[in-house]
């Protein structure tokens, strides 16, 4: 039986939020967005970070980074294709080939369910110090690291500066 073709069977989709254009509306609309369109369970706080860059970046604003867990029916495909793709297009993401350009928003899945989509979790500080607010305990499947452990780690390495007010009328935090 397709688990998305059951109403009743909710998977939890963690998503990584992101937007170094105009961010901080960017984020609040994804946010809303996402609340209207699917059952929004937990949202971390914002995260400023560096953009990271490819080799044919040049220097970018910073990312403003979230993450939040929705219950939906929808496999991962689908919620891509169904939920995530059409919020970003909606409010102006523009793909190019240059992975690391600056946009709009980004909602990516991280998480679905027990299965780490991102094997960078623990590798990057956007993800580490956002998704180690909702799964502090979340063990790295080889190291046994801590997604609170790599995040501390992350964030003597590399800047990151919370921004809570960004988020502060979300209530569902």
């Amino acid at each position: 039986m397709n688990d998305s073709a059951n109403p009743d069977a909710l998977h939890n989709a963690y998503l990584c939020l992101g937007s170094n254009i105009e961010p901080a509306a960017n984020i609040r609309s994804a946010v809303r967005m996402l609340r209207e369109q699917a059952k929004l369970g937990s949202l971390s706080t914002c995260w400023e970070t560096e953009a990271f860059r490819g080799e044919h970046t040049t220097i970018a604003p910073n990312f403003l980074n979230a993450a939040a867990c929705i219950h939906t029916p929808f496999g991962a495909a689908e919620l891509k294709e169904h939920l995530l793709a059409p919020i970003e297009r909606a409010l102006g993401r523009v793909r190019t080939t240059d992975k690391y350009a600056p946009r709009t928003i980004d909602l990516d899945i991280t998480l679905y369910d027990d299965q780490v989509l991102d094997p960078e979790l623990w590798q990057r500080v956007y993800l580490a110090v956002t998704f180690s607010e909702l799964l502090p305990n979340l063990r790295h499947p080889e190291t046994g690291e801590t997604l609170a452990n790599a995040a501390q780690r992350l964030r003597r390495q590399h800047a990151a500066v919370a921004h809570p007010e960004i988020l502060l009328d979300d209530t569902d935090r």
